[in-house]
Parts: structure tokens; sequence; C-alpha cells
């Protein structure tokens, strides 16, 4: 293994499964945070093929309150980001 565990992985699809273009998704992990806490760290693995070649390929990595508000945008990263 590679020493991540994991509750799984998201695909970006067409909705038969193929890949496709000019596809958007939105995936989400809920967490709860006791009220009380003053620090967090949050971690996460991610590993991007795309065919694409600028910047209209995004990946944002946000915190959201529960109602879906944007609390922290952590990063975006784009297609020149894609993994090897």
């Amino acid at each position: 293994g590679n020493g991540r565990n994991s509750r799984g992985y998201a695909y970006l699809s067409q909705a038969n499964g193929a890949p496709g273009n000019n596809l958007s998704g939105t995936i989400y992990q809920e967490v709860e945070v006791p009220e009380d806490t003053l620090t967090a760290t949050l971690i996460f693995w991610y590993y991007i093929t795309t065919d694409g070649t600028d910047n209209s390929d995004t990946l944002i990595v946000s915190v959201r309150s529960k109602s879906g508000t944007e609390l922290k945008r952590i990063t975006t990263l784009y297609a020149a980001n894609k993994s090897t």
C-alpha cells in the first residue's frame, strides 16, 4: 500500500463512467469540528489525470460551513498540476 488510509476516491466522468469534456461536479466530506477548537489541520491526497493543457481544468479545495458558505479556500489546482 501507499500508506494513505482513505474512504475511497472520486472520479469525475459522464453519467456512464466515460471521460468527457466540460464536466463539473462537487465532492465533499462532512466533518465536525468541536466548538472550542483553536486550530485544525487538513490533510488530503490528490492524483490528477487530465488531457487538459490550460487553466480551464480546476480542482478547488476549500472548507465550507454546513450551509455551504466557503470559510477558507485551501488551494486551487490546475491541469498543469496533473500527476505523473
